[in-house]
């Protein structure tokens, strides 16, 4: 399904009995994407308790790096700019 698809019925992505709130997150390199394994948890009790839920979602690297750019485009951030080191560090391998 594509983001078009989601956004024309917008009562798919959010069923409001089983919103849940992200408590944390990893991921594993695959040979073509990336294992995102996403830990989700109800309530604050629920985290409490050590319920957390855990989903993976195998995506492909085009998938992760749009989905990158996506989140730091809606928190307004941006990576941070890389310093060029200059021809005379460059020249001693510094």
């Amino acid at each position: 399904m594509t983001s078009q698809a989601l956004s024309a019925h917008p009562e798919r992505i959010v069923d409001q009995h089983r919103l849940q709130a992200l408590v944390g997150w990893t991921h594993a390199p695959l040979p073509n994407g990336i294992d995102l394994r996403i830990q989700c948890a109800r309530s604050t009790v629920a985290l409490e308790n050590e319920q957390v839920e855990v989903q993976h979602v195998l995506m492909t690297r085009n998938q992760a790096l749009l989905l990158a750019r996506y989140l730091l485009d809606i928190t307004g951030q941006s990576l941070p700019q890389t310093r060029r080191r200059s021809f005379l560090g460059r020249f001693w391998g510094r």
